[in-house]
């Protein structure tokens, strides 16, 4: 009975999603904004409102972007932060521009907190690796030495002096996904309160009036959003370990990108949308009978299906709070359960196996030689035994210092018998212990995102000896 409700249900959804898009089509642009394909979509305000409120949001989309990208951005015309960054590698001295100074300062804050982890100053090691480049991806990675050289620059916070920065031959700005975030999130408020403000000006009220009236009312529903949206993020900041010391500045940096856009959607916005023109329309052109008739279909679905169902849960208000509670216990119990897992980075499997083993310094090179060669011939015997060529193309030894590093290369994975996680295990198997060696690491997913060890205990003291005792417990 399972098996037949759930596809019947989708076809119902489906049924039901095709039905009413056909009786509404959406108000969309896509653009192309400080290198992010930007698609917005406006729809359910009914009239003219949807292409107003969209056109205003694209028109503050390319005003936000000619203050904050890094690079010109058009032939007759640099974006402020351009301008900045071209001027300071002249060598000059330059005062931060009144618009950019409030997110300048954040920016170095943020930089002080994550030890420099958020550091608009790294601009030319962005740049080096091409990602503003309008030519196609680079091939291969910049030359160590430029890298070295791209890093060797200053930290932010270190050169913003009461809002004027000392210019270098080597600096470049670029302020990345907190100026993305920034922009997208102001124009996204723009939309929720610019649609309230257009639709008092079409029931016939005044254009200051309008704007006055639209953001006071959904004041409160912006700050709820936003201040919810914060209050998502604040977990990221108590994530342990290594990743933690990374993800701790993106709360910070959301957060002031939600302030910013709420005084944006509810001061700086209407105060702009209060003193636009009003253009009469007769409604005789075809566009416009389209228009209407798509705002009519949109009305007809928001007054029959949508006020309807409100109304009812407004009425049953006690049963819609337990229906609501009892949601929120099951999400609460389940997180609590233990049965959500996290998986920071996917474990995939690489087309070779690797075995390194490290000795002690100064042993001797017989010694290394014989480890050498015992993984060698341990990994030639698994491979016999598998298959042989169906599943080794080859193996590699490396020795170097007081290491020994071998490498067996398999087969595509849709020819070869075993998986590279079997072939890893059967080589740890036929290798056993080896006598004398420091560590021993078998690994089938080298190189890939989840790669090391899924547990890692660090000890740290002044005393070898104690050191070398509490590891010795501790294994």
């Amino acid at each position: 009975m399972k098996k037949v409700i759930m596809p019947a249900l989708l076809a119902v959804f489906l049924v039901w999603l095709m039905f009413f898009s056909n009786r509404e089509k959406p108000a969309q642009m896509q653009t192309l904004a400080m290198g992010t394909l930007v698609d917005m979509t406006v729809l359910g305000l009914g009239g003219q409102t949807n292409y107003q409120v969209l056109q205003n949001a694209m028109l503050q989309l390319r005003e936000l972007e000619t203050v904050w990208h890094p690079d010109r951005i058009k032939p007759e015309g640099q974006a402020l932060l351009a301008e900045l960054n071209r001027r300071l590698q002249q060598g000059e001295t330059v005062t931060v521009p009144q618009p950019l100074q409030q997110g300048f300062a954040d920016a170095a804050s943020y930089t002080g907190t994550s030890n420099g982890l958020f550091d608009p100053a790294i601009g030319g090691l962005v740049k080096l690796w091409g990602f503003h480049s309008d030519e196609q991806f680079p091939s291969a990675p910049p030359a160590d030495a430029d890298i070295q050289q791209a890093l060797a620059t200053p930290h932010f916070d270190d050169l913003l002096q009461n809002h004027a920065l000392t210019g270098r031959a080597d600096m470049r700005l670029d302020f990345g996904a907190f100026a993305k975030g920034l922009v997208l999130q102001e124009v996204a408020d723009a939309i929720v309160a610019g649609e309230n403000i257009f639709e008092h000006r079409q029931r016939g009220m005044g254009v200051v009036e309008a704007a006055i009236r639209g953001a006071r009312e959904v004041a409160i529903p912006i700050t709820f959003s936003i201040l919810t949206n914060i209050i998502a993020f604040i977990p990221l900041m108590h994530v342990p370990g290594f990743f933690g010391k990374i993800w701790y500045s993106i709360p910070l940096v959301v957060a002031s990108v939600f302030v910013i856009s709420w005084v944006e959607a509810l001061f700086i916005l209407p105060a702009h949308l209060a003193h636009t023109k009003r253009r009469a329309r007769d409604g005789n052109s075809p566009f416009d009978r389209l228009r209407l008739a798509i705002a009519g279909g949109m009305q007809r679905f928001l007054q029959g299906l949508v006020g309807p169902l409100l109304r009812s849960c407004m009425n049953q208000r006690y049963l819609t709070i337990a229906v609501g509670a009892g949601i929120l216990a099951v999400a609460v119990a389940y997180a609590w359960s233990g049965r959500m897992g996290l998986i920071l980075m996917p474990r995939v499997e690489s087309d070779y196996a690797t075995v390194t083993t490290v000795l002690p310094y100064g042993s001797p090179p017989e010694r290394i030689r014989a480890v050498h060669d015992k993984l060698v011939a341990a990994g030639e015997k698994v491979a016999a035994e598998n298959g042989g060529d169906a599943l080794n193309q080859g193996l590699f030894a490396r020795v170097r210092d007081n290491s020994v590093e071998v490498r067996m290369y398999l087969a595509a994975p849709e020819v070869r018998p075993m998986s590279t996680t079997e072939v890893t295990r059967a080589w740890r198997r036929e290798v056993g212990e080896i006598p004398g060696v420091q560590s021993a690491r078998f690994e089938s997913n080298r190189g890939g995102p989840g790669r090391g060890p899924s547990i890692t205990v660090e000890l740290a003291h002044r005393s070898i000896e104690e050191l070398d005792r509490a590891s010795a417990e501790l294994a």
